[in-house]
């Protein structure tokens, strides 16, 4: 998947609203970025796969913008 800083800095905004730090959220994805990504599917019962399809519609951000 094409991730782009805009698209990447909507999803750690989009964590750190629903209560799972990210850090920053300027589209640079690091490792604090990740771990709250896998907090967050942990937390919704996702798999913990990375930025996916799924983790994107429950944290209600659009790929499209």
């Amino acid at each position: 998947t094409n991730m782009t800083r805009g698209l990447l800095g909507r999803v750690q905004q989009a964590l750190k609203d629903s209560g799972h730090d990210p850090g920053r959220t300027d589209g640079r994805w690091n490792a604090q970025s990740a771990r709250a990504m896998r907090q967050f599917q942990a937390a919704n019962g996702l798999p913990q796969s990375g930025i996916s399809m799924e983790s994107l519609e429950k944290l209600q951000v659009s790929v499209g913008g």
